[in-house]
């Protein structure tokens, strides 16, 4: 109840500083208005897309850069190895010692 009184709080602000003066027996008939104003500019848009443009693109009036040079120094060379091997894996141990 507290949202629906909210939106209405809202919805009379809008109306106040956007000037609405909305007659309740014209609302509906402006209402109808207004879908089919939006129902007639969709159809005249689907229409206007199927259209061929006549005129080609104009050609770009910069051309596009240059690729970018190549890189001044060779990469770094790969990581020397270890200098010490690793540990060899601890001897097994004594099934009875654990």
């Amino acid at each position: 109840m507290a949202i629906l009184l909210n939106l209405l709080l809202i919805a009379g602000l809008l109306a106040v500083v956007f000037g609405y003066n909305v007659d309740p027996s014209e609302a509906f008939a402006s209402s109808k208005r207004l879908h089919m104003n939006l129902h007639r500019t969709e159809s005249v848009r689907v229409r206007d897309k199927r259209v061929p443009n006549p005129h080609p693109p104009p050609p770009h009036r910069f051309p596009p850069p240059p690729p970018p040079p190549p890189h001044r120094f060779p990469p770094p060379p790969p990581p020397p190895p270890h200098r010490f091997p690793p540990p060899p894996p601890p001897p097994p141990r004594h099934p009875f010692h654990g």
